[in-house]
Formats: structure tokens, sequence, C-alpha cells
């Protein structure tokens, strides 16, 4: 059977919805202290607001990255250990859309990635960029007073950082397309292309779409070790159900499947991991889209 791209049942089958190619979600004041693009920074965390391993030395680069709309880089230089850090002292909220960017360029045989630095928690795989790149991270919070940094693995090398930027995202505004649905009796999927380490996929028995309360989410989101996460929003507050590991294609058919307080997830037409169940009584009747960039893309 063809799988249509976006689709809800009705009574008697199922429709065809043309989705919303692009969303382009809403962002919160600039949250980076101290932006490497307007700043000089120095080794001393309270003029900054950034922090760093004792090992490591944070020091300014009159020269800017390539790209940069700054004036300075800010260089992490990983002293004698290991894994050295540098981190962003925001403070961030349980239940946030964060949307951290950066250009970032390692030297010697340094690889990074970032991290939730209060449990070390690796977001992104160790890397290598020997050439300047623009790095756009999606991070859903889990837990409130969280804060993100860059762990440098090995000692002889170092990071360069210029334009950062942690901005929050409007949950609502990342939402798009909705549909009717039945709480309890919903196949809905999207064909999708999520870059590395962004955020899209769909909401489903979600209460309403300009203020969401209620509702379950299937999206990709890549990390170190996952890359599908469902997710369900009760009373405001988000629980992680569980989260998956799936090969990606692009324009790769995402799709969650409800009976009941049964909730499955599908990829490209093959199960991904075991049956979930939900026992939160939804009511919501809204299906849409989510994304968390213009990056993302629906077919």
């Amino acid at each position: 059977m063809d799988i249509p791209r976006f689709f809800i049942p009705i009574i008697a089958g199922k429709k065809r919805i043309d989705p919303t190619p692009i969303i382009y979600p809403t962002f919160g004041a600039e949250l980076a202290p101290a932006s490497a693009a307007t700043s000089v920074p120095t080794d001393a965390d309270a003029t900054t607001g950034w922090s760093k391993t004792a090992a490591s030395t944070i020091t300014s680069v009159a020269t800017p990255l390539t790209g940069s709309l700054g004036s300075y880089a800010l260089d992490e230089l990983a002293g004698a250990g290991t894994q050295e850090f540098v981190r962003c002292d925001v403070a961030m909220v349980a239940g946030e859309f964060i949307r951290w960017e950066s250009l970032i360029k390692t030297i010697g045989v340094a690889t990074m990635r970032l991290i939730d630095y209060s449990t070390v928690t690796g977001l992104q795989a160790y890397t290598a960029y020997t050439a300047v790149t623009k790095i756009i991270s999606v991070i859903h919070v889990g837990a409130s007073d969280k804060r993100l940094g860059y762990q440098v693995l090995q000692a002889a090398g170092n990071i360069q950082m210029d334009d950062v930027s942690m901005k929050k995202i409007t949950f609502a505004s990342m939402l798009a397309n909705a549909k009717a649905c039945v709480p309890g009796n919903v196949i809905a999927g999207v064909n999708i292309t999520v870059p590395t380490y962004n955020m899209g996929g769909l909401m489903i028995n979600l209460d309403s779409m300009t203020n969401p309360q209620n509702g379950v989410g299937l999206w990709i989101n890549v990390t170190s070790t996952k890359n599908i996460w469902l997710k369900k929003l009760v009373a405001g507050v988000w629980t992680t159900v569980t989260s998956e590991l799936a090969t990606l294609i692009p324009n790769g058919l995402l799709q969650i499947r409800n009976s009941g307080t049964d909730y499955e997830i599908w990829y490209n037409g093959s199960k991904v991991g075991a049956t979930q169940t939900i026992a939160d009584a939804f009511t919501g009747t809204n299906a849409c889209q989510l994304a968390a960039g213009s990056e993302v893309v629906f077919a």
C-alpha cells in the first residue's frame, strides 16, 4: 500500500494531507552571555558568563572565524587533561526547547561535542571540525538548572567558537498544519528530513495549537546515542516515554500509531522498539507537524 505522507484515519479510511514544507518557529531573546561575536572573553568566569575546567584556558583570537558576524573568536584551549570543558553559564528550565548555534573549528588533534554540562551527557558525537563549521543543535530540556557547553577530547588541541547563540523556541510556533484526530484511534506520519542535531516530527492528541498543554509527540532529534523520541505532554509537563535508534534517510516516513493506550513508533515501514503504554486520558483532537527550525523539511 502506498502510505500517504501525512494522514489521519477517518471513519471509513484515510485521507491524504499535503504537508507544510517548511515551518518557521519563533525564537526568543539572545541568552548567550558575552557572546564571542561581540566581546573579548577572558579567563574570569564572572566577566564573560563562561566557565571552564581548571586545566583549560579561555582566550580571545583577534581574527574572527570565516563567516563570522563579530570581531573576535572565543578560543577554548585544552590543557593538561584529556577532557576539557567550556560552559555557557545560562541555566535552562525543564520543558524548554533551546536552539544552540555557533561557528566551530578544531585545531590540532582535538575532537569536540556539545554536552549537558550538569550531567556530562553528550548531546552530540565527538567530531573533528578541521574547517569552520556552523553547528545548530536543538535541545529539549529534561530537567531544570542544566547548562550547555563544549567538551574537548584530547589535550593536544583546541577549539575555536564564534557567533555563539542560545535562544528559546516558542513551542506553539513549532507546530503547523493541524488536522482532526480521535484520541485512541490515530495513525499519523510525516515524510521528513531532519539535519543532524535539529528536531522535527509530529504531535497527536494535542489539545491546542496556540497554548498546548496536553498531547503526545514523536520526533527525530539526534544525540550521541538516540535519534527518535516519544514524549508525552500532560498539564504542561513533558515526560520522555522512550527514545530509540533507527537508521535515518532523507524523506523517511516517521509514523505514530495509537490504539487505546498503546503507542507504536514506525519508521519507513518498520516498527521501532516495543509498544509503549501511555495511560493518560488525552482528549485533544489535533494532529500536526512539528519542527524546531526552517532547516527541517517535510516532503
